[in-house]
C-alpha cells in the first residue's frame, strides 16, 4: 500500500511545539502546540523574535550560541534534546526540552 504523509498539516496538527526561526531569529513559522504551551497565537508570535519565550538573563547566552549556529551552518546539538527555561505569555516559568534543527534555504535539512 502507497500511502502520502500530508507533512504540512502533520506539522500544525503535532502535539509538540514546532517553531522555526530565521537566520536573524524572526519566527517564521508557529503551530498550534506552541500555541497551547506559550499562550501566543500564531498571528501574535509570528516575525517576533525569539526572545517571546527566552528569559532575559539566557538571551546573550542563546544569540551567541545561535550567531554562531547561522554563520557556520552547523550545530553541536544537532543530535540532542536541550532542557532549558522558557516562559509563555502569562510571565510563567517553564521548562522546555528541545532539538535544534537546521534548514536550508529550499527548505531540506542541511
Amino acid at each position: 500500500m502507497n500511502q502520502t504523509l500530508d507533512l504540512p498539516a502533520f506539522v500544525k496538527a503535532a502535539a509538540d511545539a514546532i517553531i522555526a526561526a530565521g537566520a536573524d531569529g524572526r519566527i517564521i513559522f508557529w503551530n498550534a502546540a506552541a500555541t497551547r504551551i506559550f499562550g501566543y497565537s500564531e498571528a501574535e508570535a509570528l516575525d517576533q523574535s525569539l526572545d517571546l519565550i527566552i528569559p532575559e538573563r539566557f538571551r546573550p547566552r542563546h544569540w551567541e550560541g545561535y550567531g554562531q549556529v547561522m554563520a557556520t551552518g552547523k550545530t553541536k546539538y544537532a543530535a540532542d534534546v536541550l532542557r532549558v527555561p522558557a516562559f509563555d505569555k502569562a510571565g510563567r516559568s517553564l521548562s522546555i526540552a528541545f532539538t535544534v534543527t537546521l534548514l536550508d534555504s529550499s527548505g531540506g535539512a542541511g
